[in-house]
Formats: structure tokens, sequence, C-alpha cells
């Protein structure tokens, strides 16, 4: 028996394909442009909440793991952003979901 739903975290989708009975591709059908730059609202303001040295933690963790090749905190706040809200489209298990987002960036950083 395969695996249906028509929304996603309250937003409306639409199933493109199986790949299995428990692995579907969907992409939101209309999803409001709004909750990106809500999203990004929201991170400015907990930003704005962090001690000093949470931000310290939060860059050396950046730089340990090398992210900062790719951009700035605030830039992979942003890919992240547009993984969840421009992606191609997504696949999911019904438990964790897979973002496909193409992005010259990605193409520069991993040639």
């Amino acid at each position: 028996m395969k695996i249906f739903t028509n929304k996603i975290a309250g937003e409306k989708i639409e199933i493109v394909d199986y790949l299995s009975n428990d692995i579907f591709i969907f992409k939101f059908n209309s999803l409001s442009p709004k909750v990106k730059e809500e999203g990004w609202n929201f991170y400015q303001k907990e930003m704005n909440h962090y001690y000093d040295h949470s931000k310290k933690s939060l860059e050396n963790e950046i730089q340990f793991k090398r992210y900062n090749k790719i951009g700035t905190r605030d830039e992979l706040i942003k890919i992240n952003l547009n993984h969840v809200f421009e992606s191609e489209f997504y696949i999911t298990n019904g438990q964790q979901i897979v973002s496909v987002l193409k992005s010259e960036l990605y193409i520069r950083f991993y040639s």
C-alpha cells in the first residue's frame, strides 16, 4: 500500500512520482514567498538574542566543518532557506525529507 498525503507542514503538495510504496517525490503547490521571508526574519531575531559566546561557538563550528568555503553564516542560512522553500523537488519516506536544489554555488564548490 502506497503512502499518500496532500499536505506537508500544513502546506498543500503535489505527489510527482513514487519511487516505491514508501518513498515519493513531491512539490509544494503554492508555497508563499512570505514563508521564506518569515524564516529569514526569525533567524535574524534569534541571532540578536544569542550571547556573544554562542555566536562565536557557531562561527567556530562553521570553520571546523569547513563550511566557510561555501560562505558566511548568513549566506549558509540563506542556502538552507533556499533548500527548504525553493527546491526543485523533495523526496520523502514520511519520516525524513531530502530537498533537491540546483545551484551554481555547489557546482563551483565541488568542482
